[in-house]
């Protein structure tokens, strides 16, 4: 398979890079080695403790409501329901990542991801099976450089110079 964008990771920064990519009309895959895309930030990160700590907000308004002129009875925390909620988010959130690949014609390659050099990226399927091989090549795409440590950023010479305002 040849791309002219590989993303490894479909974190946040991965995501949107390949959606970006995709809607500039480039052959683009993500590789991701868990079974949903999102990545860390949305799994086990950010999204699931901005569950939890919405849950904890609540609690403790329960705890002492009469500051706001409330009276509750026997407050109660069910621990599994909290769960169940996070994860409902979790899995909103996933689904429409998954939607925003397939939107913008994004590939989505399941497994580990490796840098071979020469336009090469090596794949572990998640399964465990052998490794195989996917490439990118130069499809004439203009990059452009900036400062830092070996920085190139692509973009699509019809669609306008990143910028300009074209998209």
């Amino acid at each position: 398979m040849t791309y002219d964008v590989i993303v490894i990771g479909s974190g946040p920064g991965g995501y949107s890079a390949a959606v970006r990519a995709g809607q500039y009309g480039l052959k683009t895959a993500i590789i991701e080695k868990d079974p949903k895309l999102g990545g860390c930030c949305l799994h086990v990160g950010c999204i699931p403790t901005k569950a939890f700590l919405h849950a904890a907000e609540v609690w403790e308004r329960f705890q002492h409501p009469e500051e706001d002129g409330i009276h509750c009875d026997n407050p109660r925390l069910d621990f599994p329901l909290v769960l169940d909620r996070k994860n409902k988010i979790v899995s909103k959130h996933a689904k429409g990542v998954e939607f925003l690949m397939k939107k913008n014609k994004v590939d989505w390659i399941k497994g580990y991801g490796t840098l071979k050099g020469g336009g090469k990226v090596e794949v572990r399927g998640a399964d465990g099976g052998p490794p195989y091989r996917v490439r990118w090549e130069d499809s004439g795409h203009e990059g452009l450089f900036f400062p830092g440590p070996d920085t190139v950023v692509q973009h699509h010479p019809q669609r306008g110079k990143p910028g300009s305002g074209r998209r």
